[in-house]
């Protein structure tokens, strides 16, 4: 028997609602970056390499580092994804629009909408996944 890797959907869409609802805000203060950085289009996207330092104060430096990167990398996974995906992510957990008005800004019904945030949510996690894999894997026979 041949043993395939599949993932879980619905365990990978709460993967990455967790990531965005609560380790994002998190990486972004860690990063030093506003989130009106955040938002705007003059943030680099491009990678930037780190220094070898040693002491406590470098650990930390460091770590800003870590968490900017990890910044620009989900806003690059953003960017991978097409639309309508990428404009449900970036208005709902960049640009902080509530559900609703993203809903009605893209015309879409509220069940049509739903259905594409989670088909956003799996784009996110494929383009997102050299960076942090949030898919849950389940074996099939």
């Amino acid at each position: 028997m041949i043993l395939q890797a599949s993932f879980n959907e619905k365990q990978t869409k709460a993967n990455v609602r967790h990531y965005f609802d609560k380790e994002l805000p998190r990486l972004i203060l860690q990063s030093g970056y506003s989130q009106n950085e955040i938002r705007s289009s003059h943030l680099s996207l491009a990678p930037s390499f780190g220094i070898n330092l040693n002491d406590r104060s470098e650990d930390i430096i460091l770590n800003s580092m870590e968490a900017q990167e990890i910044v620009k990398g989900t806003l690059r996974a953003i960017n991978l994804c097409h639309d309508p995906y990428r404009k449900i992510l970036l208005n709902v957990y960049i640009n902080e629009a509530s559900n609703n008005n993203v809903q009605a800004l893209l015309g879409y019904s509220h069940a049509q909408y739903n259905r594409l945030k989670g088909k956003a949510f799996i784009c996110f996690a494929d383009a997102f996944s050299n960076i942090k894999d949030l898919r849950v894997y389940e074996c099939l026979k």
